[in-house]
């Protein structure tokens, strides 16, 4: 995660270096190894996959999600409108 994290960072200053190229292929590698090891090698692993095939638990996973998400784009226009159309300071 953090070789894809630099990598979405780093890729508007630096364009498609590279080393960005390399950062980001390398942490997709390894977060497709991850979803397809099997519980990551471990008998009791901290979240098994095999959750997600719950239809209550995807759903609730969801409907919580989509709720947080409508907060931060009601809290980001909020402040874009204060900023551009009344002429408040950041």
């Amino acid at each position: 995660m953090a070789g894809t994290t630099y990598a979405l960072i780093e890729a508007p200053a630096h364009g498609a270096s590279l080393l960005v190229l390399v950062v980001a292929i390398g942490g997709g590698l390894a977060l497709i190894a991850f979803v397809f090891s099997p519980s990551g090698g471990s008998a009791n692993p901290m979240m098994p996959l095999a959750i997600f095939a719950s239809r209550q638990f995807s759903a609730a996973n969801a409907v919580t999600s989509s709720s947080s998400e409508r907060s931060a784009e009601c809290f980001f226009l909020l402040v874009a409108f204060l900023q551009i159309s009344l002429g408040y300071s950041p």
